[in-house]
């Protein structure tokens, strides 16, 4: 229930609230507590501390709650759970907060345990992240992997995001003469699908 309340305070940006919430869950939870319990406390007080732009913080809540995953061997929420903090990394390098360094082995290795574990959104959205910090021919390749995903499990909020990232991706990448052609038809589905979805 104090996760429910939590979540709830959350999205009304009553983050102070929400992190006492967390706490009185926490007391519960910790450190005997059944791990899928664990682990939502964790993924929620990484969530608000996104939220706050205390990314640092947001980064060790989720590490700490892919380690118990591991531990529990859950690789399914484990995927998930690397993919935020890869999220979190880039949104840290646009920043310049931080350099680059084994981001593309945390996506591989995200990637490696959504299509492992069948956690197609997690891999969906790993494939994205490595497009995005890739070059030449894997990147686009990815991007279109990640695009063909979101059409097959219908996923009209992720698709056009992954049409967008795509158009972005053959525009820098492909060594095609027509690719400024080829990107904006990808950006026009993207639109598309946007309007069609209500976004």
């Amino acid at each position: 229930l104090s996760i429910l309340e939590a979540r709830r305070a959350r999205s009304r940006r009553e983050f102070a609230a929400a992190l006492h919430l967390l706490a009185e869950a926490g007391k519960t939870a910790f450190p005997d507590g059944p791990a899928d319990l664990q682990s939502c406390i964790l993924a929620e007080r990484g969530l608000i501390h996104w939220h706050t732009d205390a990314l640092g913080q947001a980064i060790a809540e989720h590490t700490r709650q892919v380690e118990l995953l591991h531990r529990a061997g859950d690789l399914y929420a484990q995927a998930e759970a690397l993919v935020q903090i890869g999220y979190l990394r880039r949104r840290l390098l646009l920043d310049e907060r931080i350099t680059a360094a084994g981001d593309l082995e945390l996506f591989e290795q995200a990637l490696a345990l959504a299509v492992q574990s069948g956690n197609l959104v997690a891999e969906l959205k790993a494939r994205l992240q490595l497009g995005d910090a890739m070059a030449g021919p894997r990147a686009i390749d990815e991007l279109t992997k990640s695009e063909a995903i979101a059409r097959r499990i219908g996923a009209r909020h992720l698709l056009p995001w992954t049409q967008r990232m795509l158009a972005t991706g053959i525009f820098r990448h492909s060594p095609a003469t027509d690719r400024r052609e080829q990107a904006l038809a990808w950006v026009d589905r993207a639109i598309a699908g946007s309007r069609s979805a209500g976004d």
